[in-house]
């Protein structure tokens, strides 16, 4: 059976390709010092921008920890935080998205 395709594996896919395919056969590395900096300033500058859609929105047009399926697109929406979609060989999370674009190409998808 397949392995599942993770935000891990893709990342690394676009570093090293090598990288990518060990992931994908299960063998784990040590993360060198310079991926730790990148990982942490990639969640500093995401945590600062979730923060500062949470200040300027309402709750009401901001949902968070969601599946990203057509009916959580079609609430409305201004905003989706820490979405997540997945089958059986991707599973994708996205940090924030702006609903607008996202509810058009699901719209045209889903009828």
């Amino acid at each position: 059976m397949a392995s599942k395709i993770t935000r891990g594996i893709l990342e690394s896919y676009l570093t090293c390709p090598t990288k990518a395919h060990l992931k994908l056969q299960g063998h784990q590395g040590a993360m060198s010092d310079y991926e730790g900096l990148l990982t942490a300033y990639r969640q500093e500058v995401g945590r600062i921008a979730i923060d500062k859609i949470l200040a300027r929105h309402s709750p009401a047009d901001v949902a968070t920890d969601t599946p990203l399926i057509p009916t959580t697109l079609q609430r409305g929406s201004a905003f989706i935080l820490k979405a997540t979609m997945a089958d059986e060989i991707l599973t994708a999370h996205l940090r924030w998205a702006d609903a607008s674009g996202w509810i058009a190409a699901t719209r045209r998808t889903v009828r």
